[in-house]
C-alpha cells in the first residue's frame, strides 16, 4: 500500500499499524505514539483513491495493515 495523504490525529492507539477507525474521514491507524489518519492511499496495481472509498468496499477495523494488505 502507498500512502499518498496522511495526517496525525489525537487518540489513543493500540498495537502499531492496527486500524482504530474507518470512515468517511479516512483510517485511522495506530502508531507508536499516537494516530495517524490515511486520507488517499494506493494499493498494488490500483489508482489512488480516497481512503473512504476504500472503507466503502472493506471494513479493516480491528485488523493490522501488514496483515490485511
Amino acid at each position: 500500500m502507498r500512502i499518498w495523504r496522511a495526517e496525525l490525529t489525537t487518540g489513543e492507539g493500540g498495537a502499531p499499524g492496527t486500524v482504530l477507525a474507518a470512515g468517511k474521514p479516512g483510517i485511522d491507524v495506530a502508531c507508536s505514539e499516537g494516530v495517524l489518519r490515511l486520507t488517499e492511499i494506493q494499493l498494488p496495481g490500483k489508482k489512488r483513491m480516497a481512503a473512504a472509498a476504500f472503507c466503502n468496499a472493506q471494513n479493516p477495523v480491528g485488523e493490522r495493515l501488514a496483515s490485511r494488505l
